[in-house]
């Protein structure tokens, strides 16, 4: 009865070892690897909601390929509304920026555009 208890214990082991494994193969090989990363905070979501849901639905090698489709489309969702939202943000701080430069005085335009440059480099560190 032990043996047969601990070798169900060590087939679920290894079955998981290589899920895991297969499943990490798979993300780090995906075709949109290369493209504009998300923050480290949303892939790290991602790989663990990812690898929660294979877990505890039980899902096979052939599902688990079928779900990282539907996260890999996730991702791209994510990442285009992460970048219409970075565009929109950049539009508001230019029509801003043309309300407040004309309520200046030329030495002032020239601080506030030295602090808008400063802002923004500090931003791209």
């Amino acid at each position: 009865m032990k043996r047969k208890l601990i070798l169900q214990i060590i087939v679920g082991l290894a079955a998981l070892f290589l899920v895991g494994g297969f499943c990490g193969y798979a993300l780090a090989a995906r075709p949109g690897a290369a493209t504009a990363p998300l923050p480290k905070s949303e892939e790290i979501w991602l790989e663990k909601h990812y690898q929660e849901t294979v877990s505890r639905v039980g899902l096979d090698a052939d599902q688990a390929s079928k779900l990282l489709q539907h996260y890999d489309r996730l991702t791209s969702e994510i990442r285009a509304i992460r970048e219409n939202t970075s565009r929109q943000l950049g539009e508001a701080f230019a029509r801003h920026k043309d309300h407040v430069l004309p309520d200046l005085t030329p030495d002032q335009r020239d601080r506030y555009e030295a602090l808008v440059s400063e802002r923004k480099a500090a931003r791209s560190r």
